[in-house]
């Protein structure tokens, strides 16, 4: 049998900064009403300033809702 492998560690700093930032873009994107989606202009606004902002909370905390904003 073969051996199991290790799960990855989370990423940290800044990678996962950029993780959450492109995560929340592309989720942005797929929303199911059109009108909710943020225009391309906008996602090549976004990617181009590269806007991150530090995550308040430790990545593996990070969870689908609170990428989109549906966080209760």
């Amino acid at each position: 049998m073969a051996p199991v492998t290790k799960r990855l560690e989370p990423p940290t700093s800044e990678l996962a900064e950029a993780v959450a930032f492109v995560v929340t873009l592309a989720l942005a994107c797929a929303r199911a009403h059109p009108e909710l989606r943020p225009t391309m202009r906008h996602v090549a606004q976004e990617l181009s300033a590269r806007t991150l902002h530090y995550l308040s909370e430790p990545f593996s905390a990070l969870t689908i809702n609170k990428l989109t904003g549906h966080q209760k």
